[in-house]
């Protein structure tokens, strides 16, 4: 199984801050998954997120399965 390095909970919670005042002052956002999102396994977060915050996501070519692409937030693929 997969060790995933442990949280230092003050530094995660001033990243977290600091990323809700950038998502409030930009007004319009979109979010961008890739291949390190899938060999995580953070999709269903990620997912959580965009729907929580209505931010629209992009997806690279390896990690088109982290949102449908039928889904409302859905941007496709990013290929740039």
């Amino acid at each position: 199984m997969l060790q995933l390095p442990k949280v230092h909970q003050k530094r995660l919670e001033l990243a977290v801050a600091e990323t809700l005042t950038l998502l409030e002052a930009v007004g319009e956002a979109v979010s961008i998954a890739g291949v390190m999102a899938v060999r995580r396994g953070l999709g269903a977060e990620l997912l959580a997120f965009t729907e929580n915050f209505g931010i629209p996501m992009a997806t690279t070519s390896l990690s088109k399965g982290v949102i449908p692409e039928s889904h409302p937030l859905a941007l496709g693929v990013y290929m740039g």
